[in-house]
């Protein structure tokens, strides 16, 4: 299936969400930015005011290619128990008969004041929503890169030449052990 995951980031967490979700299911990924850069005093005050009233953000000029898309996937932080404004944006952009998968992100990790509401508002203006997730930043690392994973794979590589090491260790003890007595054995018989 040919999809998009589209995002607004504020802070960098949404983003590194959205990226890892498209690499998983194989999407194309596309930002959504606003046109004026918002100061950590303005989002967590204007900001949240503005994503409580359920306003639309300003968002830089957005046009993608919906030609071939057949599922949509939305990643958005949630200010103050809400949608940020971005995301009243972004939905008016995305086509009604898309299926839609809406990913709210935050550090509490729940959008419980108000996901009915913002579910029933698109459920009644036509939107196709097949799914709503709560995601929270603590549960969001960073992907490994290409260095912390050939160390990883050393680590695994050296234990396991380890443990073939003990195993090795213990069978020429019991192959000494049982040329002693053959040994024995032979002496004995002799």
């Amino acid at each position: 299936m040919k999809g998009m995951v589209i995002y607004y980031s504020f802070s960098g967490s949404t983003a590194m969400f959205a990226n890892r979700l498209a690499q998983q299911k194989g999407w194309t990924v596309k930002q959504v930015t606003e046109k004026k850069k918002r100061t950590v005093f303005g989002t967590f005050i204007k900001g949240t005011k503005e994503a409580r009233r359920r306003q639309e953000a300003e968002i830089a000029r957005f046009k993608p290619d919906w030609s071939g898309i057949q599922a949509v996937a939305i990643a958005c932080p949630i200010w103050g128990g809400y949608p940020a404004p971005a995301f009243n944006s972004i939905i008016k952009l995305v086509p009604k008969k898309l299926p839609i998968e809406l990913y709210f992100v935050s550090g509490s990790g729940s959008s419980a004041a108000s996901r009915a509401e913002t579910e029933q508002l698109l459920k009644d203006e036509g939107y196709n929503i097949v799914s709503y997730t709560d995601v929270m930043t603590k549960s969001i690392a960073p992907a490994p890169t290409a260095k912390q994973k050939a160390e990883e794979a050393k680590e695994e590589i050296k234990e396991a030449v380890a443990e073939l090491k003990e195993e090795a260790a213990e069978a020429v003890a019991e192959i000494k052990e049982e040329i002693a007595e053959a040994v024995e054995e032979l002496k004995d018989n002799d």
